[in-house]
């Protein structure tokens, strides 16, 4: 992979972040909203020999129709007869492509640094999730068949102990120093939608090494769930006894957090045509009833793997213990731009 800095102007990165946000901000998702124009879709051959020209400028020309600001390439050799049209007018990228012949312009390649003249851009960027099979967090990448490759990551780790999940960035051809030689202009990471669902969120601090990221869980005290054989607790919050057709959930103290008479918790499915219903209450509201209904409206007496729900007592608050997370309950997206000097 390339490694020295292609000069673009500041204006087509923040164009491009902006057509990113407008990406994912749209309704409706579909190719013609990408930010990009994949070369690829007008007929590009990268063999090396075939003249790729044509197919170049109507890539570009579509790009342009369309207000998109960037072309795509995937990887190969794209020889060209000619300089195209309006070339100045679209951003190159790339993936292990390169232009030959009368225009061998460079093809920004991903993972690329970005020279703006008095310094480097870098960028990292990735998404993880809980592997129980790990007993932490880790690159979705190293787990499931190379779906959305890092930028720049070179490790995860996370666990109780610190009640952090560490994102590790890969600087070894960043050329740095020490901290002084880097600043972080932005970094941003964000729970997917399940796991927004269930209330959790996330912030972190940052270096130009890496990010520590705490998650937070104001919707999300506990899940349980049925095994198969037992009742499980993923927290350790709740002492639990099936009872013929409900079951009984006992608040116990957990981590030094006090856990305040009066308070009712509420119940949320997890992915399952089961609903979790919440039936007496005791006094002090210690013990819970939860009974489970079918969509027929019928009471479910017999436990299975649908028997599954978050529970959210406003008496347990603090953070979430980053391991205690339910195995592939939802993934946190991150990306992160960090200058440094020539």
């Amino acid at each position: 992979m390339a490694t020295q800095p292609q000069a673009i102007g500041g204006d087509i990165i923040s164009q491009l972040l902006n057509d990113w946000m407008s990406y994912f901000e749209s309704e409706k998702i579909g190719l013609e909203r990408l930010p990009y124009k994949d070369a690829k879709e007008n007929g590009v051959v990268g063999d090396g020999s075939t003249d790729n020209l044509a197919a170049v400028e109507s890539a570009i020309s579509q790009a342009i129709s369309e207000g998109r600001k960037s072309v795509y390439l995937p990887p190969g050799t794209y020889y060209m007869s000619g300089i195209p049209t309006d070339k100045d007018k679209v951003f190159f990228i790339g993936d292990d492509a390169k232009f030959t012949g009368s225009f061998t312009a460079r093809i920004a390649q991903v993972g690329d640094t970005i020279d703006h003249g008095d310094g480097q851009t870098h960028i990292v960027a990735g998404a993880i999730r809980y592997y129980a099979s790990l007993g932490r967090w880790d690159l979705i990448t190293n787990n499931d068949g190379g779906h959305h490759p890092p930028i720049n990551i070179a490790s995860i780790d996370s666990s109780n102990s610190s009640n952090y999940i560490n994102i590790n960035f890969d600087t070894s051809a960043w050329g740095l120093g020490d901290d002084s030689d880097v600043n972080v202009s932005s970094f941003v990471i964000a729970p997917d939608e399940d796991l927004s669902r269930y209330g959790i969120s996330c912030g972190a601090s940052v270096n130009y090494q890496g990010a520590s990221v705490r998650l937070w869980g104001g919707a999300y005290s506990d899940y349980i769930y049925y095994d198969g054989s037992n009742w499980v607790s993923n927290k350790g919050r709740y002492s639990l006894s099936w009872q013929g057709d409900r079951l009984l959930c006992t608040r116990t103290a957990d981590n030094g957090r006090a856990i305040d008479s009066g308070t009712y918790p509420q119940l949320t499915a997890r992915e399952t045509m089961l609903m979790p219903v919440l039936g007496s209450v005791s006094a002090g509201g210690d013990t819970v009833e939860v009974l489970f209904y079918t969509t027929a409206g019928d009471v479910a007496t017999t436990p299975n793997g649908n028997f599954k729900f978050f529970i959210t007592d406003p008496s347990m608050k603090g953070g979430i213990e980053p391991n205690d997370i339910p195995d592939g309950l939802g993934n946190l997206w991150f990306i992160g731009v960090m200058k440094s000097k020539q």
